[in-house]
């Protein structure tokens, strides 16, 4: 693919969603407050770096390392990982060997979350996750991305999208399928476009392209971000901690 005249790599694969990751994000939905009309988490920023997803397939690992951006930047002093420490992650959660081309197949987000909760990223870590059961919902969808500074999702990319920054991604495309993709989303806009921070720029979304093409979307609960009070009065964040202790992964 091409996107802001360069080549770019795609690389999310379809994981498998543990079901009890489902239900731990549903019985926390009735705790969130109605979503603002608009929410961006980018305070303005619109250059995220590529993190190595033009030169490998690691398009799960430059969602979480974008994430992070998102979540230091409105906690405390913005981090970014270098393009090492981005490599390092990508070789954790999907086997990927520099010295070895071939192994560069990509990777499906549950399988990074569950590294996430079980290790430090680089002496940032995660509390908690879960993933939507219906991701067409665009209220819970705002919610979470309020409640959780944006969600991590996981997207079929159809040939014929706009390929420069800003653009807007909307219906129709074209009907072939280039591959799967990972993004962050830290916000929407007062119209309903999603952003999207992708290939280490903004990019826009419309609802109806995101019903067509996303087929997952999860929300991670950051130790900075929730020691930094940035979750919402109502969210029950002990009982989520207490549930996901339960989950032992």
């Amino acid at each position: 693919m091409r996107f802001n005249g360069q080549e770019v790599k795609l690389g999310r694969n379809t994981g498998v969603v543990d079901p009890r990751r489902l239900a731990l994000l549903d019985r926390r939905m009735g705790d969130l407050p109605p979503p603002p009309v608009q929410v961006d988490w980018t305070n303005g920023q619109r250059s995220w770096g590529m993190m190595l997803n033009d030169k490998l397939g690691d398009c799960t690992a430059a969602g979480v390392g974008h994430a992070f951006q998102v979540w230091t930047k409105n906690t405390r002093k913005e981090w970014t990982p270098t393009d090492a420490q981005v490599q390092s992650f990508y070789s954790s959660t999907t086997g990927y060997d520099p010295s070895n081309p071939s192994t560069d197949q990509g990777g499906d987000e549950p399988t990074v979350l569950k590294w996430l909760k079980e290790h430090e990223y680089f002496g940032w870590t995660v509390d908690a996750w879960g993933s939507m059961s219906d991701i067409h919902d665009h209220t819970k969808v705002k919610q979470l991305i309020d409640a959780f500074g944006g969600l991590y999702i996981g997207f079929q990319v159809p040939q014929g999208i706009p390929e420069a920054p800003g653009s807007l991604w909307d219906m129709p495309a074209g009907e072939q399928i280039e591959g799967g993709h990972c993004v962050f989303v830290p916000g929407y806009l007062l119209n309903g476009n999603y952003i999207v921070i992708t290939w280490g720029e903004i990019v826009y979304m419309t609802p109806d392209f995101w019903d067509a093409y996303n087929e997952e979307a999860h929300a991670i609960l950051a130790a900075a971000w929730l020691k930094a009070g940035k979750c919402p009065a109502g969210l029950d964040v002990a009982t989520l901690l207490a549930e996901e202790k339960e989950l032992g992964q």
